[in-house]
C-alpha cells in the first residue's frame, strides 16, 4: 500500500509540475479505458464494503501511469522496461546457480516475483517490445546481447503460458516481415507447440479445465453483472462444494483443490464484472489493434498481443509491477485523436490523489 501510496503522490506532482494546462488528445484507446473504469468505479462503490484498501490502491497507479504516459511520452519506456527485464534475468540467473534463494518455498527460481510463472511472463510480454527495438536498430549493441539470457531465464520459469505468449509476440513484430507461406507454416507451428505444451503437464492443463467449468456455475448466478469485484476467491470454493455435491463422481475430483484465480483474467473478468465487464475490457484490445494503426505502434501492440495469450492461461491481474508495464505500453501508442480536451494539471492531478484515498 505505500508503494502503491508513493506511486500515486509522484504521479499527481509530475503531472502538476507540467504546468497549468494539460490538453488531452484522446483516441480510441483512451475512450475504451475511460468506459472500462467508469464501469469499474461503479461496481467499487456497490461492493466496498468487501474491498481491501490494497484493491483501490493497485487500480490507482494504474491509471495514473496510463495517464502519464499519456501526456509525459514514451521516449525512455523500452529503456525502462529492458532494465527491469535485464535484472530479473539477473535474478533468476543468480538463483539457478545458487548464489540466493527464490521467493517461493517449492520453487528455487522465481526471480523478484512470489511465483515462476509471473517472472516468466514479466519476460514474455516485453521481450517482444525489446526485439522489436533490436530489429530497429536502435540501440541494438544493449539490446541484442541481452535477448538471449533473458530467453534463458524465460524458459528457467518453466511457464508454458509465458513461452506460448512470448512466440506469439515475437511472430506478431516478425509477421510484416514474411510472406504468405512462411506465415501459414508459423501459425501451424504455434497451434502444434501449443498442443504440445498441453501435454508438458497434462495434470495441470486439466486442473486448469476443471477450474474453468466450476467458474460456468459461477457465472451462471449472475451473467450480466458478475459476482462483483474481489469476489472470486470468496465465491469459488462454496461453488466447488456445491458442483461435488451435484456430481459425486465427477472426474475432476482428483484435482480439486483450494483455488484463489481461475487461471484466465477474462474469466475472472467475467466471473466478478459479467458479460459487461469482459466486453469492455475486450473493447480496449480491440481499440489498441485497429484504432491505434501503423507499423510504428507494431512494437507497442506486440505486448498486447503477448499479454492478452499469458492472460489466457495464467493470472497477470495480481502482479502490479506487470500491469504496470502493460498499461505503461497501452498508453505509449499513438493512435488517432477522436477528440481533445484542455484541463487544470493541478486540478487533475489534486483529483487523482483524493480518487486513490476514498
Amino acid at each position: 500500500c505505500w508503494i502503491a501510496a508513493g506511486a500515486v503522490v509522484l504521479s499527481g506532482g509530475l503531472l502538476f509540475r507540467m504546468g497549468w494546462k494539460v490538453r488531452l488528445e484522446l483516441t480510441g484507446t483512451d475512450i475504451a479505458v475511460f468506459f472500462y473504469l467508469l464501469y469499474g468505479g461503479i461496481r467499487f462503490f456497490l461492493d466496498r464494503e468487501n474491498l481491501p484498501l490494497a484493491f483501490l490502491s493497485g487500480w490507482s497507479v494504474l491509471v495514473c501511469v496510463y495517464l502519464l504516459m499519456r501526456n509525459v511520452g514514451n521516449r525512455l519506456l523500452v529503456v525502462w522496461l529492458w532494465l527491469a527485464c535485464l535484472m530479473q534475468t539477473v535474478s533468476t540467473v543468480g538463483q539457478q546457480m545458487g548464489y540466493w534463494d527464490g521467493l517461493h518455498a517449492h520453487f528455487h527460481v522465481t526471480g523478484s516475483f512470489w511465483n515462476p510463472s509471473q517472472l516468466g511472463g514479466f519476460i514474455a510480454c516485453f521481450l517482444p517490445l525489446i526485439a522489436a527495438e533490436w530489429l530497429e536498430r536502435r540501440r541494438s549493441v544493449y539490446y541484442g546481447w541481452t535477448i538471449l539470457p533473458m530467453l534463458y531465464a524465460l524458459a528457467l520459469s518453466d511457464s508454458r503460458a509465458a513461452w506460448l505468449a512470448c512466440a506469439v509476440g515475437v511472430v506478431y513484430v516478425l509477421w510484416p516481415k514474411w510472406g504468405k507461406r512462411i506465415r501459414w507454416g508459423i501459425f501451424i507451428v504455434i497451434c502444434l507447440a501449443g498442443a504440445v505444451l498441453f501435454f508438458y503437464k497434462p495434470l495441470s492443463a486439466m486442473g486448469r479445465l476443471y477450474v474453468w467449468r466450476i467458474c460456468w456455475d459461477m457465472v451462471r448466478d449472475n451473467p450480466l453483472w458478475g459476482g462483483g469485484l474481489d469476489s472470486f476467491a470468496r465465491r469459488y470454493m462454496l461453488c466447488q462444494a456445491d458442483y461435488f455435491h451435484q456430481h459425486p463422481d465427477a472426474a475432476f475430483g482428483r484435482l480439486a483443490t483450494v483455488v484463489t484465480t481461475p487461471y484466465n483474467e477474462f474469466v475472472h473478468v467475467l466471473v466478478e464484472l459479467g458479460v459487461v465487464g469482459v466486453v469492455l475490457s475486450l473493447w480496449i484490445f480491440v481499440a489498441c489493434f485497429f484504432l491505434n494503426g501503423g507499423e510504428g505502434n507494431r512494437k507497442w501492440r506486440s505486448v498486447a498481443v503477448a499479454f492478452v495469450v499469458f492472460a489466457c492461461f495464467s493470472y497477470p491481474g495480481t502482479n502490479i509491477a506487470l500491469m504496470a508495464g502493460v498499461v505503461a505500453c497501452l498508453g505509449a501508442g499513438r493512435g488517432k485523436i477522436v477528440s481533445r480536451l484542455s484541463l487544470s494539471s493541478k486540478t487533475s492531478s489534486i483529483s487523482i490523489y483524493l480518487s486513490s484515498l476514498n
